[in-house]
Formats: structure tokens, C-alpha cells, sequence
């Protein structure tokens, strides 16, 4: 099915749209590998460079393509206005688009939809690299009586690509994009195109989604319309992956001062009983394993723009990654 995106203004109707937003925080199972529909709107006909603003750069249109070349300072910025003032995206669920380098340097592009800053994405492409960047669209709040509200009860992600968030989009009011470009140092050149919106979050109604997602999971408890490294077929391949587990342990065990748990084994001592707790101890509070030795809980709790500044791709890069650069905040994600 084709429609076709109008901006909702008495004038210059009909010109195309321009976004692009990269969900790095989720790599979903429902929104990567789930059964989805082809729904697509051309958005890359009939650009107006009047619609455009830069600051610390500069932009032109060629062949329906946006070039765009940025000077050497903090976020470099291409606004994008809506023609009319507004465009209107509360069925869609997602905006891709192309992105090409074309310069010599690595860019790390972002852009965020409306002035909803939870609607950002970005995409990093080093020289001569070619990518489709994708916008996820989040916060469009369904109706009670809408089927995937019904059918996906309390679930903040649902398969075909819609996402609730917190904070509200008025995605039928869509006024600006703002792309920039982060942790820049030097000049940059790179290319726009192909801007589609794309998904349709009325298409299918009750039936239809009983009948092409349910049961929703397998026997093993596992997302049954998708497939990733590590799904598990049957129970034989389950408790081939136990053995599998226990010999990368035995191959790996770990510090000789931890406990089974990551306990501290050299640490003191208190009451073993049998479960994770918080207790008081020398007047501070600590978490306790099972076996009563205390232990420090370290790791990710999310990854925010400014940690992503080498795109890694084998172990040269992520030893680059460690390195900070003066552009670079000192933040860390834990």
C-alpha cells in the first residue's frame, strides 16, 4: 500500500521530509527481527532549500540530495522546518533514511524529530561508508480501544515497530529536524537521500494480530516470531548449551579471591542465608551473597551519545575507542 505524506499548511503541500534518528539504546527483537509490514512514503521529492538553516555549515541540493559540509566546531547544526508548519507521523513507526560520507573524516550524525529530544538517533560512518539510518519513532499514545494496545497489554514495545515512551510525542505536529554533529574536530562532508517514512501502526486490526503473533512464545518461553544467535530449538539443544556453559566456567573461572557468587572470599565474614541481601556492616551497608561474603555490583546501566565516539569493528578499534580526546565529556556509563 502507497500513501502520500501532505504537510498540513495551506501551502507548499506535499514537500518532502527530512529526518533520520538511530536507535542506538535498542536493538529489539520485536522491531529487528519480527514479521513487519512494507509500508513506505517517499519523503525525497521536491526539497526547498528555504526550509533549510545551518550554523557551522553549510547545505545544498543536488538530484534530490541534501550535501551537506560542516566547519571544525562544537555541533555544527542543519535545521530542517516543516513546510506549512507541521507534518503529520502518528501512523508511522519509523524513518529511514541514507546517509553517505563523503568526506575524510569520520562523522558521528545525529539529528533529533520535533523539539522531542527523546526522539534522537544517530549513525557513525567513517570515510567513504554508506549506511540507512533509522528514526524510531516513540511516545504516540494509543487509543484504549486500539489493537495493539489490547493485544499488547502493558508492553512498552510491540511487534511491527511501535514504541511507548514516557514522554509524549504529538507526532501529527512534527514542526523541525535538527541534525548535528557530535564530538567534531574537523571538516566534514557527507550526503542525505532516500528519506522514507515507513510502518503503519493502524494496519492490522484484532484478528489479524492473533492470528499472525500468537502464541507470542514458544515452549521455552522465547519470543516465537524471530530469530537470533543463541535461541534455543529444542531441549536437547537447551541442556547441550548448559554443558557448554559449564566448560567455558571451568575454562574460566575467574579471580581466585571470588566465591562461586563474586564474593569477597578474603572479606569478612557474615550470616550465609542462602540470598542476595543488603546488610550493615562496620557501619556502612554492603550487598551480601548467598554464602554471607560481601560484594561490589559494577556494570552498564546505558550507553548516552557522548561514550560513542569510535565505531568499533574489530579489537585495533576498540583499543582507539579508550582514548579520549579533548571534545570528548568526561562522562562514563555507569
Amino acid at each position: 500500500m502507497r500513501d502520500t505524506l501532505m504537510s498540513t499548511g495551506p501551502k507548499n503541500a506535499g514537500r518532502s521530509l527530512f529526518t533520520v534518528h538511530l536507535f542506538i539504546l535498542f536493538s529489539s527483537v520485536f522491531l529487528t527481527s519480527c514479521p513487519q509490514r512494507t509500508n513506505s512514503i517517499d519523503l525525497s521529492i521536491d526539497l526547498d532549500m528555504s526550509y533549510i538553516e545551518t550554523s557551522g555549515a553549510t547545505a545544498e541540493i543536488n538530484n534530490n540530495k541534501l550535501l551537506i559540509r560542516t566547519e571544525p566546531v562544537f555541533k555544527p547544526k542543519i535545521i530542517i522546518n516543516a513546510p506549512g508548519g507541521k507534518w503529520d507521523l502518528q501512523t508511522s513507526t519509523k524513518i529511514s533514511m541514507l546517509v553517505r560520507n563523503i568526506g575524510a573524516s569520520t562523522i558521528r550524525l545525529s539529528c533529533i524529530l520535533g523539539d522531542n529530544k527523546w526522539n534522537e538517533g544517530m549513525i557513525i560512518l567513517h570515510p567513504g561508508e554508506q549506511e540507512t539510518m533509522e528514526v524510531l519513532i516513540k511516545g504516540v499514545v494509543l487509543e484504549d480501544k486500539h489493537p495493539l494496545k489490547v493485544n499488547f497489554e502493558n508492553m512498552n514495545g510491540t511487534p511491527g515497530g511501535y514504541l511507548h515512551h514516557w514522554v509524549k510525542l504529538h507526532a501529527d505536529s512534527i514542526n523541525k529536524l535538527t541534525f548535528s554533529l557530535l564530538n567534531n574536530n574537523s571538516n566534514s562532508s557527507f550526503e542525505i537521500s532516500e528519506i522514507r517514512a515507513e510502518g503503519n501502526i493502524n494496519e492490522l486490526d484484532n484478528e489479524e494480530i492473533q492470528a499472525e503473533y500468537f502464541p507470542l512464545v514458544d515452549s521455552l518461553g522465547q519470543y516465537k516470531n524471530a530469530e537470533w544467535p543463541g535461541k534455543i530449538h529444542s531441549r536437547e539443544e537447551l541442556l547441550n548449551t548448559i554443558e557448554f556453559e559449564e566448560e567455558d566456567l571451568r575454562q574460566h573461572p575467574g579471580s581466585p579471591g571470588w566465591d562461586k557468587y563474586g564474593g569477597w572470599l578474603n572479606g569478612p565474614q557474615l550470616k550465609a542465608t542462602g540470598h542476595f541481601r543488603a546488610a550493615k556492616w562496620n557501619s556502612k551497608w554492603w550487598l551480601v551473597d548467598p554464602e554471607g561474603r560481601l560484594f561490589w555490583s559494577h556494570g552498564p546501566t546505558d550507553l548516552w551519545k557522548p561514550q560513542i565516539c569510535q565505531k568499533i569493528s574489530d579489537q585495533s578499534t576498540s583499543q582507539k575507542r579508550t582514548s579520549r580526546t579533548p571534545s570528548t565529556p568526561k562522562m562514563a556509563p555507569f
